[in-house]
């Protein structure tokens, strides 16, 4: 990691923003918010500054190996800062150089640098993702129509059931009158 490391959040890192899953730290949480795709890990340690800078070296390794965050790296970078790639779980594109990624006063394009099956699954993950969100909200809600359902039941059971006392009260009654009579 190099102070000039450009990180991006990935989708994975996007969708935990939203919905929570993971049990992060509060430290990793905001790291993982300011990420941008725009500021460099120096830019990040000044906004971050509360946090130490060994904690804080921590914390963006913990986010890269959960997959939350893609480090990119400029011309004076240090991993592999010839690719101006850095990550050790996928090569770099073969067609980016040092030079397409960081020219003074040129905005970093980070579309080149991404490689492609990396956003794809980038992609599939969000995709699976959100049909598993989906998937768990259609069963809360059969899960309630369900409940919804029994209670109605037990309801009908129980006015039935009622009713059913009071027919055979005013029958024997009934009897009892009838009986009396006779």
């Amino acid at each position: 990691m190099d102070n000039r490391s450009i990180f991006s959040k990935t989708g994975k890192g996007s969708l935990e923003i939203a919905k929570k899953a993971l049990k992060l730290s509060s430290e990793e949480r905001q790291a993982l918010i300011l990420v941008d795709g725009k500021s460099c890990y120096e830019d990040l340690q000044e906004k971050l500054s509360r946090i130490q800078p060994v904690k804080l070296r921590a914390v963006f390794e913990r986010l890269l190996g959960l997959e939350l965050i893609r480090e990119f790296v400029g011309k004076s970078g240090g991993q592999n800062a010839a690719s101006g790639y850095a990550s050790t779980s996928q090569p770099a594109p073969a067609a980016t150089t040092a030079a397409s990624l960081l020219d003074d006063g040129e905005e970093l394009d980070f579309t080149s640098l991404a490689p492609a099956a990396s956003v794809s699954n980038d992609i599939a993950a969000l995709r699976q993702a959100t049909a598993e969100a989906e998937k768990a909200r259609q069963l809360r809600e059969a899960g309630l129509h369900n409940e919804q359902t029994q209670k109605a039941a037990e309801e009908a059971a129980r006015a039935h059931a009622a009713e059913e006392a009071a027919r055979a009260s005013r029958e024997e009654a009934l009897r009892k009158v009838q009986a009396h009579k006779a």
